[in-house]
């Protein structure tokens, strides 16, 4: 029977380095062929291994090129790969994207649907099957996506597994970027003592959160870029609520809060755009750039982190013609198109505006209600912490402090770090511990928000009103 370390060997003939062999006891198979073996010395030990255990050496290899290099230097590895590519790709891709994978394989068939709107400003021309497709959609690979994948691993060929890497590296790419912008902010002014926080970029947990909303992003971006004709009101935009229903509210606070960096980044760059007039054109510079941050997309987007220190993870160079073209296409539009309703207009200021109550109400919270006939939303938070999983409580903590709108309050033992967005930007995405880190708490107690959020309700004018009230 082989040894583990006679396998590293055979590995080394190839230069091949395993980021870890798995355990043994699949080698069992090897004795099975010790006899031919022998009888082959000629063959490097590699090429006389079994098909499984040559498929759970590849699953382990660091990365897709690591794979091809694999199976073009070993004949058996080639056949091997060939004979089941989908678990050695969903291995590695698991790894390397691990709980994202399965928003990311929902980004892919996102921007792969034939049904998609074509962007710049296209929409589909059946909206009833339109709604249809966005509801199967949502079905397929959202609801409860952070549970499992909901693809056989046949789904995982080669061509799918580069694409899924290639948009992995973007993601990371931005992830990265938007860390080190974060990290460069400070509170200024009356809130400089407490601005300590942001001189660390996001660790880990914040890192996870700024991925799966990029993720997000992107897929807002393909599959609900823009609402044509009259503005509807919001509860009729049941493509827009089948979607965020599969994810927490405040994953959708954070979302809203990316999409105000990305609309900062887009009014800093329209300037540089080819023959754009920012004299006649300063008073739709805020309009355009959020139809820019909501419609562009991640990979042509790229080009705004030019200028950025070193990142950790390199990109290739993003090409700046291809973002100025996308731009300078949906600029024309915007400004010819009179009934755009855009869904990034939805900003949160100093608290959470009547839209973004509005979204909580319709999709989040439960309806109840009163003796008079009046209708009211509870705001107790278990019913949504059972549904929607978090790696810890500092998001919900955000979200209950902007739905009790806090910062309007004449309290005093806190300084109103959430309630000021343009200093503290993206601070959905903390972690609980980041919040309580500094010698005045910036947050409230997460029990008090929660006790708090038990005693009132949202009224249909979206007033935060005590319970006893109704």
């Amino acid at each position: 029977m082989r040894s583990r370390d006679s396998i590293k060997g055979a590995l080394k003939l190839y230069s091949i380095t395993p980021y870890s062999l798995p355990s043994l006891p699949f080698i069992m198979g090897f004795s099975q062929v010790k006899a031919g073996a022998e009888a082959h010395q000629e063959l490097p030990p590699i090429e006389a291994l079994p098909v499984d255990v040559l498929l759970d050496i590849m699953r382990q290899l660091p990365d897709i090129k690591s794979l091809m290099d694999f199976t073009k230097a070993s004949p058996s590895a080639f056949r091997a790969f060939h004979f089941d590519q989908g678990i050695v790709l969903q291995g590695i891709l698991s790894r390397e994207l691990g709980p994202h994978l399965p928003v990311a394989v929902a980004r892919l068939e996102a921007a792969e649907a034939e049904w998609r709107p074509v962007r710049p400003f296209k929409t589909a021309v059946d909206p009833e099957l339109f709604h249809q497709h966005i509801a199967e959609f949502c079905r397929g690979y959202l609801d409860g996506q952070e549970e499992e994948i909901r693809v056989p691993p046949s789904y995982f060929t080669l061509d799918k597994a580069l694409k899924l890497w290639s948009f992995n590296d973007c993601v990371l790419y931005w992830t990265e970027g938007l860390s080190m912008y974060v990290s460069n902010q400070t509170g200024g002014g009356t809130f400089r003592w407490c601005s300590t926080p942001y001189y660390r970029r996001f660790n880990e947990i914040e890192k996870h959160r700024v991925k799966k909303v990029l993720y997000l992003s992107e897929i807002v971006s393909i599959l609900l870029p823009v609402r044509y004709g009259p503005n509807q009101p919001v509860d009729q935009d049941v493509d827009w609520q089948n979607f965020w229903a599969c994810f927490a509210p405040w994953e959708f606070c954070q979302y809203v809060e990316l999409q105000e960096v990305l609309c900062s980044f887009h009014q800093q760059d329209l300037y540089r755009l080819p023959d754009f007039d920012t004299v006649s054109r300063r008073n739709a510079v805020p309009g355009i750039s959020k139809i820019l941050a909501l419609q562009m997309g991640l990979e042509a987007s790229v080009t705004l982190l030019e200028g950025f220190p070193i990142l950790e993870r390199k990109m290739p160079k993003p090409s700046r013609k291809r973002y100025s073209d996308i731009a300078v296409q949906i600029v024309k539009q915007a400004e010819s198109t009179s009934n755009i309703s855009y869904r990034s207009s939805m900003c949160r200021s100093s608290h959470p505006p009547h839209r973004i109550m509005s979204e909580y109400k319709t999709i989040w919270l439960e309806k109840l209600g009163t003796s008079n006939g009046t209708t009211i939303y509870s705001l107790d938070p278990k019913r949504i912490k059972q549904k929607y999983k978090d790696l810890d409580p500092g998001p919900l903590a955000c979200w209950l402090f902007d739905v009790l709108r806090y910062d309007q309050r004449p309290w005093q033992h806190y300084p109103v770090v959430r309630g000021q967005p343009r200093q503290f930007i993206m601070t959905a995405f903390w972690r609980r511990r980041r919040w309580d880190s500094e010698r005045i708490p910036l947050m409230p107690p997460l029990a008090d928000l929660e006790s708090d959020a038990g005693r009132h309700v949202l009224t249909e004018d979206n007033e935060i009103v005590p319970r006893m009230w109704t």
